[in-house]
């Protein structure tokens, strides 16, 4: 080999080791909220304010996103109460302040026997408490249960089942193009079900994929710019992460990639949960090797392009329960021996040109444009004086928001102009056209925008 080319090549080998590694950073606060090194239990539950709690058995954590001012971050527990909320109003997306906890209530008839995962079923760019729901899978029930949320106190109250034979043991669910993807332990295999518990197809054993799964534990997701949903479930046993993917037009579940994630490198690896990290790619936890395995692409998830991140910072004889990525951070749910779980927020401390934008990345949220038109409920309702109203565009439109008494009569003109695709927050003080303040009542707003209309009710009471 000439000498020169086996220079430059040694140096690209050194250039891909010094500047190809990836790394998460703990955070101080967590999710950089002043004052709060983690989850502990020191928190408490906001209706008593008087009762410690502490972490039972966390499973899972979502970041609910009711506008740009109000984040509520949720934890699913094993134990009860099973939501464990935390309301956090911001100034921006990543500087948290005035943070409340707080759950269902312990005393309440539980309707779960075996929550095992949490996933929002929203269609805006923001959690409407009204359309979208919370969904837990229920593992000793066949069933997804789905909650309400209630943006003003924070409850979480069971709305209904979705229901089926077909689901088996679901110990996971994601929501995207119209459907949830539900992960069956018992028959080793993804069922996708519309939201009356219909089954549209299935994968893996006994359905149309000739590879059986032998155990899938964790499924994550995010849908692209086409609208088709990417799916990545994990194989536990067959130590590999399977790339799907699915679209609204069509009911059944596709192999995305012909190269699969597998132990191709005669590294041997037993993945138990994945994740997608803004910026970063597909994140999956090894329990053999106590490591992150990241890939940078979602296209071919082989050994090539993995880069392998330590988990740092654990006690001796901890051991981690679950990956998470929430509010563009990666959350680790631990337990120690005496079982006394931790939760902790990292934040990417060597970013890789990956995805980008194909990700929901919070920390650009209020650049990201909708992809529908949606009209959401007012909050807070019932209301005085003020209220605030939002809605998605998903590209720019001419916008009437009016508002309307019982009897159809209009009372003011909030919008009436040329907007550009975002997503907006009309406040309303309770004035008419001519600046009086209108009486007690009920009151209808409606936005016109292009061909869309849409009306909601809301209720003034002085």
């Amino acid at each position: 080999m000439n000498t020169r080319i086996f220079a430059v090549s040694l140096l690209l080998l050194w250039v891909r080791a010094a500047f190809g590694q990836l790394h998460f950073v703990q955070e101080s606060d967590f999710f950089s909220i002043p004052g709060l090194d983690a989850l502990s239990d020191e928190w408490f539950i906001a209706s008593s304010d008087s009762t410690d709690f502490g972490f039972q058995d966390p499973l899972d954590i979502e970041v609910i996103r009711l506008s740009p001012y109000d984040y509520r971050i949720v934890v699913l527990d094993g134990g009860r109460p099973h939501f464990i909320q935390f309301r956090v109003t911001t100034t921006d997306s990543l500087h948290y302040f005035d943070v409340v906890s707080s759950g269902d209530d312990p005393g309440a008839t539980d309707p779960l026997r075996m929550p095992r995962a949490m996933c929002q079923m929203k269609r805006g760019t923001y959690f409407d408490p009204v359309t979208d729901f919370l969904v837990v899978a229920d593992a000793a029930e066949s069933r997804l249960a789905l909650y309400r949320f209630s943006d003003s106190t924070g409850e979480v109250t069971l709305s209904h089942f979705v229901s089926s034979p077909m689901l088996g043991r679901p110990v996971g669910v994601y929501w995207g193009v119209g459907s949830f993807f539900v992960l069956d332990e018992t028959n080793s295999r993804i069922v996708r079900v519309d939201t009356s518990g219909a089954v549209l197809s299935t994968y893996g054993r006994w359905g149309v994929s000739p590879w059986s799964y032998r155990w899938i534990s964790d499924i994550a997701g995010f849908v692209d710019s086409t609208g088709t949903a990417h799916l990545y479930v994990v194989d536990t046993k067959n130590s590999r992460v399977d790339h799907l993917t699915a679209r609204e037009s069509n009911a059944r579940i596709y192999r995305h990639s012909s190269v699969w994630c597998v132990a191709d490198d005669s590294l041997y690896m037993y993945p138990r949960d994945v994740t997608l990290m803004p910026g970063v790619g597909v994140v999956v936890y090894d329990w053999a090797k106590l490591k992150l395995l990241c890939w940078t692409t979602f296209d071919s998830l082989n050994s090539s392009i993995r880069y392998d991140a330590e988990v740092e910072d654990l006690v001796p004889g901890e051991q981690l329960v679950r990956i998470r990525q929430a509010s563009g951070r990666l959350v680790l749910i631990s337990v120690s021996e005496d079982g006394i779980f931790r939760l902790r927020s990292f934040g990417i401390g060597s970013t890789l040109d990956a995805m980008g934008s194909e990700f929901d990345d919070p920390a650009r949220e209020l650049i990201v444009l909708p992809t529908e038109y949606w009209l959401y409920q007012n909050f807070p309702n019932p209301f005085n004086p003020n209220t605030e109203i939002r809605f998605d565009l998903p590209e720019a439109a001419q916008v009437q928001l009016r508002v309307f008494n019982i009897l159809g009569q209009e009372v003011a003109t909030l919008v009436d102009a040329m907007r550009p695709a975002g997503a907006y927050n009309i406040l309303w003080d309770s004035k008419n056209m001519g600046g009086s303040t209108v009486a007690s009542g009920v009151y209808v707003y409606q936005l016109k925008a292009g061909k869309f209309t849409d009306q909601k009710k809301m209720v003034l009471i002085r």
